[in-house]
């Protein structure tokens, strides 16, 4: 568990960075701290492994002051991935991938096998380990950064903005491939976004932070949309936040129609969708079908039910009602 207690940090001559910060982040899930510019998100985000130190207030690792840890041994045990990779430009992918292990004086044999394993890990062909980063495309060079943090196995992965300078298919395959190590490896991961629609897909819990560091609201997703703390949490997630929260939604509370009395074009035009996926996959299934419909199929391929926009928005609609009432 990483723990904030009473931070604060400001630079000489300027106004607060970070004000007091108290926040217990949970061992083995995905925190995700996002905000506007100048909200002090980056800055807690490096107090973690003292690249900023703070000003005032406690940082506790696993019940450990982190003021009385080395700077260089505490960044060693943690994981650290930014925008666009920071690959060294004049190492190879597996050099790059082999740095921490090397300076905490890991076998060669041993991280060359980690490189190898690594590789895999996030997807990439072991081809790769002897190009160049400028070799590889941006989505690759950001796996290779994501492969590099996670070198020497750290409980602790810092996620500094890593899929910002990625096109948005990209940045929507390193998500769900994040999501799936996730999976895997059950880290303690921070990260930092300013798009909430990034923070609530993949933060088990997010803060939000407003002007001067000030934390507005510390909850699960789900929570966050469905009961902002104040105007300005409010103000941040936006209008739509009703149908964001369609993600937390599962598909199957809705009521699928059969398939009798639908046309054959009218099912080859729909567009499918998982089962056991979400409302809002459900509703913009609908919405995007060329026949106007989405069509549930099972994990072994079976089609199951259709429906329209419209009643998939009557059926939510009446549950939210329910629910009030």
């Amino acid at each position: 568990m990483i723990r904030f207690e009473n931070v604060n940090k400001q630079y000489d001559g300027g106004a607060p960075a970070v004000s007091d910060l108290n926040l217990e982040i949970p061992e083995g899930s995905i925190t995700v701290f996002v905000g506007p510019s100048g909200c002090g998100k980056t800055t807690s985000l490096r107090m973690i492994n003292r690249m900023v130190d703070p000003t005032s207030g406690t940082i506790e690792v696993d019940g450990r002051n982190i003021a009385d840890v080395a700077p260089y041994q505490l960044r060693r045990s943690m994981g650290y991935v930014m925008q666009a990779g920071g690959l060294m430009p004049h190492r190879t992918i597996a050099e790059n991938i082999a740095t921490v292990p090397r300076l905490i004086g890991t076998a060669k044999a041993d991280y060359r096998r980690r490189v190898k394993e690594l590789l895999d890990t996030v997807g990439l062909d072991a081809e790769l380990a002897g190009r160049y980063p400028a070799q590889l495309s941006g989505g690759q060079q950001q796996r290779v950064g994501v492969a590099r943090a996670l070198a020497a196995d750290p409980p602790v992965l810092l996620m500094d903005e890593p899929f910002s300078a990625v096109d948005p298919v990209v940045r929507g395959e390193l998500q769900s491939e994040l999501l799936r190590l996730q999976g895997q490896l059950s880290k303690t991961i921070v990260f930092v976004t300013h798009d909430i629609d990034e923070a609530v897909l993949l933060g088990d819990h997010v803060a939000v932070m407003g002007n001067g560091g000030v934390l507005q609201q510390f909850s699960p997703p789900d929570e966050l949309l469905r009961a902002p703390a104040n105007d300005f949490v409010a103000h941040f997630i936006g209008r739509d936040r009703g149908f964001r929260a369609l993600s937390f939604r599962p598909a199957t509370e809705l009521h699928w129609k059969p398939m009798a009395g639908h046309t054959d074009d009218d099912v080859a035009h729909a567009v499918r969708i998982p089962r056991s996926s979400t409302v809002r996959a459900a509703l913009d299934a609908a919405l995007t079908s060329l026949s106007g419909l989405a069509l549930a199929v099972d994990e072994d391929g079976t089609e199951t039910g259709l429906l329209d926009a419209a009643e998939i928005g009557r059926q939510i609609g009446g549950r939210d009602h329910d629910e009030v009432a």
